[in-house]
């Protein structure tokens, strides 16, 4: 796919009228309708003969992002790189309804991981040496930027950089909810946490005390922030919504499951050089290329990145005798994965995640 420079592409010069357009296909027309009402918060939305009034825009939203699943394959590729690009602000900015904030992070994630697979499905043809689809690596390469996280930035567009970036991550509670007190002995449920199962190996066991640990940290996070937002509403006027995109990008694929979880694995490679340039990014805007490299990243992020490299690498081991191209692809995406971060990141935990991965 070439990009002429002296030509705006069609996709950005779209990204500050598409409310005006009928998107050729239903289920994007609606998303993209409820989206824009979003951002200007103009309600009634009219799609149709249909009125969705702000008391049921959550649902309906909702509804929006998982029907885009049905979405006709030719008006998604015309109109990828803006879909993308509102997929990823919905995870980096919950929106606010109703003084409520909405967590999309989950949805969007899954969405996304379909969309790409459709994709890599259905365009074969257009895949370079490494079996990477063309559409989808000049997205990354070309538009995607980190979003600005602030709802009243002057950022041009919903991958803008314009104006004062600021980012911030969610702030985690000191003490674990209640629902959430399960021993790390206990298996959890992959689609709820709050209910327990039976690991029907002890592979599956280590796998899901990993996972544990990345799902504690997604409840303290949500439910810390959610506790103080209406008295930060009370201060300041609006709800806190700042996430950083590859640190909410990590966690939802560690706390992924069925066929989100299968989907994004069979992509691997286009999660990874997203998380990386989101990384790169954040480092060079917020000024930290030139920080110690211990600093620059909370433990956390480096706690789901060492779970997502140990679970992909247990996927690699058991899938071995059954699908080798597939191993082979994801066993590459890996490895570069892991040469990226040793530029970015402290080599020396790296290098623990390599050695980590060689034992496995």
């Amino acid at each position: 796919m070439s990009l002429d420079c002296g030509r705006k592409p069609e996709y950005l010069q779209l990204s500050h009228t598409y409310p005006t357009l009928f998107f050729q296909d239903q289920y994007l027309d609606k998303f993209f309708a409820l989206v824009h009402a979003l951002d200007e918060h103009v309600f009634p939305v009219r799609i149709g003969d249909m009125r969705i009034m702000e008391n049921n825009l959550e649902t309906e939203l909702k509804s929006s992002i998982a029907a885009l699943n049905s979405a006709q394959l030719e008006p998604v590729v015309r109109f990828l790189h803006l879909l993308l690009d509102k997929l990823v602000l919905l995870v980096v900015r919950p929106p606010v309804i109703a003084g409520q904030i909405v967590n999309l992070g989950q949805a969007s994630f899954e969405v996304m991981a379909s969309v790409v697979n459709r994709l890599h499905k259905y365009l074969d043809t257009s895949q370079d040496m490494h079996g990477r689809n063309s559409l989808l690596s000049s997205y990354i390469h070309y538009v995607f930027r980190l979003p600005s996280t602030d709802p009243s930035s002057s950022s041009p567009g919903p991958g803008g950089l314009g104006g004062s970036v600021h980012y911030a991550t969610m702030a985690r509670s000191a003490v674990r909810p209640a629902s959430l007190n399960l021993s790390r002995s206990r298996s959890l449920s992959n689609s709820n946490p709050d209910i327990s199962g039976t690991p029907t190996s002890p592979d599956d066991e280590v796998r899901s005390i990993i996972g544990s640990k990345a799902m504690e940290r997604c409840g303290n996070r949500m439910s810390s922030h959610t506790e103080s937002a209406s008295f930060l509403q009370t201060l300041t006027g609006r709800l806190p919504t700042k996430k950083l995109f590859h640190e909410e990008l990590a966690l939802q694929w560690v706390v992924s499951s069925g066929s989100v979880r299968e989907g994004a694995l069979q992509q691997a490679w286009f999660f990874f050089e997203l998380m990386v340039k989101s990384i790169i990014h954040h480092l060079y805007f917020t000024e930290r290329l030139e920080s110690p490299r211990k600093n620059r990243f909370p433990e956390r992020f480096m706690d789901d990145i060492a779970a997502l490299v140990s679970t992909i690498a247990g996927d690699i081991v058991s899938r071995f005798q059954k699908d080798l191209e597939l191993v082979e692809r994801i066993n590459t995406s890996l490895a570069f994965f892991l040469n990226d971060l040793l530029s970015v990141m402290d080599r020396g935990f790296v290098f623990t995640l390599i050695k980590t991965y060689w034992k496995q």
